[in-house]
């Protein structure tokens, strides 16, 4: 866990969109699961990050529209669904050709549902 606004969700955008992006444009070609839990995931910025790594490819709208088809986004805002979807990973990853999976971020969905500066907080824990 880092300061809120040191970046943490931009690296992980970058990298979902350096694992997605085809291999001669410097990529993986791989999917991305990118698991959500704060609401913000940016397919904009993702689209950002592809076109500064090769502008002219990504001059298609067809080529961004295939880029963000390659990070599947899954928002769990609970912890409860975060784990029911960690269980679900071995499934999705067979499904798809996954290269990157990413929780972004934990230790925020952990702060909110379980609060330690209040007493119903700590006893959940």
């Amino acid at each position: 866990s880092a300061p809120p606004g040191c970046g943490k969700t931009q690296i992980c955008i970058m990298l979902s969109a350096l694992c997605s992006m085809p291999v001669d444009c410097g990529g993986q070609g791989l999917k991305v699961i990118y698991i959500d839990t704060e609401g913000a995931f940016s397919a904009h910025r993702l689209i950002e990050i592809a076109k500064s790594q090769d502008p002219a490819y990504y001059s298609s709208i067809k080529r961004t529209n295939d880029l963000a088809s390659q990070v599947l986004v899954y928002k769990d805002l609970t912890c409860l669904s975060l784990n029911k979807r960690l269980q679900s990973l071995d499934e999705l990853i067979a499904s798809y050709n996954i290269g990157l999976v990413i929780v972004d971020s934990i230790a925020s969905l952990i702060r909110k549902e379980y609060d330690v500066r209040t007493t119903r907080g700590a006893a959940d824990r």
